[in-house]
């Protein structure tokens, strides 16, 4: 509860029309991270071969220079090694300033990725804290009219007998 009050408090959300707001806001920048995310995730298609190979590359190369070293038992790892090779030249990494050049693509995509889940993820923590905060807020709402009930009923009471207490005096 006290989380509650803190995330309240943290954003000024004063009412709880400010925390609808507020919610709906933290909808509508999902939509814009997930719209992100799939212009991402496109770009990362458009790459993916190149992406694999430079995947394979990578995992090969030391298998590929110990057979290069003379361990020929690592044949099929230097022909694997060689083919990705192969198709990143064929689609147009050629040099090693290229090859250098599509690894910054990559892990560009993949911290771009990451970033916008994370916030999409901490968009959700908010919308929950903003549903936790209505929930509380309706709670009270319930409690505070069953003590006015209980305060009408004790003024009632208090009514009743002075009331009561006046007709035995006038008596």
């Amino acid at each position: 509860m006290t989380k509650t009050f803190d995330f309240v408090h943290e954003r000024n959300l004063e009412t709880i029309e400010h925390v609808v707001v507020f919610k709906n806001k933290c909808y509508e920048k999902i939509n814009i991270l997930k719209d992100a995310k799939i212009e991402l995730h496109t770009e990362k298609e458009k790459h993916k071969p190149a992406f694999d190979a430079l995947k394979k590359i990578k995992m090969l190369e030391k298998p590929y220079q110990l057979y290069l070293g003379g361990y020929h038992e690592m044949e099929e790892e230097r022909d694997a090694y060689l083919v990705a090779l192969d198709t990143l030249k064929t689609i147009g990494y050629v040099t090693a300033v290229q090859v250098g050049e599509l690894s910054k693509i990559k892990s560009s995509v993949e911290n771009r990725l990451s970033a916008n889940d994370a916030e999409i993820r901490e968009l959700r923590k908010e919308i929950r804290s903003c549903n936790t905060a209505l929930e509380l807020n309706n709670h009270i709402e319930e409690k505070m009219q069953g003590l006015e009930k209980i305060d009408n009923g004790y003024e009632q009471e208090r009514v009743t007998a002075k009331e009561m207490a006046r007709n035995l005096m006038e008596r």
